[in-house]
């Protein structure tokens, strides 16, 4: 009897170890995981031919931004959750800084809204981020 009672306890006892340690493998592969996306992102969007916008002279670090789209350099777009049909192109510029180029489609035409960097030391998780408060990622054909 004893010896029956010593094989369940021995079986309730290995089976709680093997539980543990699937338990604890699952938890350290989830903590491991990077906070960042992988640098492979989902072809972005091109851009479409678009109206500047009005003070565009304005901001140097937009022209940047627009070059590096214009130039097809874009890693993903986005698209407005507030305005449907306003779009954000994220781009890494050559001096390793994120830059946002935002159109709006009025009508049949494109019209910039902005063109800007983002501030401070910021990662490709951390951009997309920032972006994903106010947009959605976006794949597909544009309106």
């Amino acid at each position: 009897m004893y010896a029956q009672s010593y094989d369940r306890n021995l079986a309730a006892v290995l089976l709680a170890g093997l539980l543990a340690c699937l338990v604890f493998a699952a938890a350290g592969r989830e903590l491991s995981l990077p906070t960042t996306p992988p640098q492979v992102y989902a072809a972005a969007a091109p851009l479409p031919k678009y109206t500047p916008h009005e003070h565009a002279e304005w901001h140097s670090e937009a022209a940047d931004v627009r070059t590096c789209t214009e130039n097809g350099k874009s890693v993903m777009t986005f698209r407005g959750k507030r305005f449907s049909n306003r779009f954000a192109w994220l781009c890494q510029l050559p001096d390793g800084r994120w830059g946002v180029h935002v159109l709006e489609k009025v009508g049949e035409k494109w019209q910039e809204i902005t063109a800007f960097v983002i501030g401070g030391a910021v990662t490709s998780g951390g951009a997309v981020e920032y972006l994903l408060r106010q947009y959605t990622k976006f794949t597909g054909l544009l309106p």
